[in-house]
């Protein structure tokens, strides 16, 4: 009996299309209707989380985070700069305004959240609420 099977990289690349597709002219974006899409990473380690948000090209007055219910949201706006005198020709760089929302997989101590922007990535120390951290529990004898 004969598949049809994609490999990895083709089916990756049937994928990208179909989402180019379903979201080109989608919202405000640049000039050729791209929008602004940043990539995210969450990590777990024992204490808390990691979020790290790619943001090239965004000011740190352009970026919100806000943590409610365990939602945690993430919205930036990415804007053209403009130079006098000269006349865009050409463009590939999406621009426009990014959410995102991601629910965090536990209990975080809401008062101890740091985030920090450097060299336009965003990185985000979510802490785990003490009662959510894991504890070695002592044992008495019988």
């Amino acid at each position: 009996m004969k598949r049809n099977m994609l490999l990895p990289s083709q089916a990756l690349g049937s994928f990208e299309r179909l989402f180019q597709d379903l979201t080109h002219g989608i919202g405000p974006g640049g000039a050729d209707g791209r929008r602004f899409m940043a990539a995210v990473d969450l990590y777990e380690h024992d204490n808390g989380w990691r979020l790290v948000v790619d943001l090239p090209g965004v000011q740190l007055d352009q970026v919100e985070l806000t943590l409610e219910d365990g939602l945690l949201e993430i919205s930036a706006e990415r804007q053209r700069q403009e130079v006098e005198g000269q006349t865009l020709t050409f463009a590939e760089r999406a621009e426009g305004r990014f959410v995102r929302r991601l629910r965090i997989p536990g209990e975080v101590d809401s008062a101890a959240i740091e985030a920090r922007l450097q060299d336009g990535v965003l990185t985000v120390e979510l802490p785990k609420a003490a009662e959510a951290r894991p504890r070695r529990i002592e044992i008495a004898r019988g």
